[in-house]
């Protein structure tokens, strides 16, 4: 009798216990949910330095990050993912480093906004919160009216404390190019925070299928009245993207349920 006594204090902890229900994992959810995205965009820029010497190509990445997303998903019980979303930001962006010509550099941001679609698979990581799977998706860029139809420039002295030395234009040009549907090609990992509440990590390359330039940034300079040959560094949205995504799962009812087609 002693011995039932000593577990009474145990009781009302192993009741507890058994009421906890595990947290479902992120491959495993089926229903309608919400949410927004965090995105760094590595814009992949082609320079050409077309001197004399040496005629030579390289390519630059224009990093600009905080592009925000509004998404809607839809989630299937094997592990299929289904989003759309909307977002804006600075995109697209290209660079153009001239330490070694004329000592500057400079960067042009592209106010743009895209439209997707995308499909996840996600296979669930053991039985706990985590999973992980391959996403590929369609993109659609719209160039914001304020870039287009832009073709400025700027013009300094190399030396400002000697301008006689020679000068620098740079100029900036988009291409009139202001829609240009492409793609994404990726992976995602997910971790279940609470019934409702999923964080992801996803991470992804992003191209435009014409694969044409958009947006130009050409510079043009002298030394000592001479003109040397320019540089051109132009962009495409081809672009290495990071981003962090939250989702509330709103309707976890399976009478919104649709069967998920199985391939094997």
């Amino acid at each position: 009798m002693l011995r039932y006594l000593f577990f009474l204090p145990f009781l009302p902890l192993q009741a507890i216990c058994q009421t906890v229900t595990p947290l479902p994992n992120p491959a495993r959810l089926a229903g309608l949910s919400a949410g927004v995205s965090l995105s760094a965009y590595g814009n992949v820029c082609v320079v050409d330095y077309s001197d004399a010497a040496s005629d030579r190509v390289i390519k630059l990445l224009a990093v600009k990050a905080f592009n925000p997303d509004i998404l809607v998903s839809y989630y299937l019980q094997k592990g299929w993912l289904f989003d759309v979303s909307y977002g804006i930001g600075y995109s697209g962006a290209v660079s153009l480093e001239a330490s070694e010509e004329v000592g500057s550099s400079t960067t042009w941001s592209l106010a743009m906004s895209r439209l997707s679609g995308r499909v996840t698979k996600r296979w669930a990581l053991g039985n706990g919160r985590w999973a992980l799977g391959p996403r590929m998706g369609y993109i659609h860029n719209f160039i914001e009216t304020g870039n287009r139809g832009s073709d400025a420039s700027n013009t300094q002295p190399i030396v400002f404390t000697r301008p006689w030395e020679g000068s620098y234009t740079f100029r900036y040009q988009d291409l009139r190019r202001y829609n240009a549907p492409g793609y994404e090609l990726g992976g995602e990992l997910s971790h279940q925070l609470s019934r409702r509440n999923t964080v992801a990590l996803a991470a992804f390359y992003t191209n435009t299928f014409s694969n044409r330039f958009i947006a130009r940034i050409t510079l043009t300079y002298d030394r000592m009245g001479v003109s040397q040959p320019p540089l051109v560094s132009q962009t495409k949205l081809e672009a290495w993207v990071v981003g962090v995504t939250w989702r509330y799962l709103l309707f976890p009812s399976h009478r919104f349920e649709i069967k998920a087609i199985d391939f094997r």
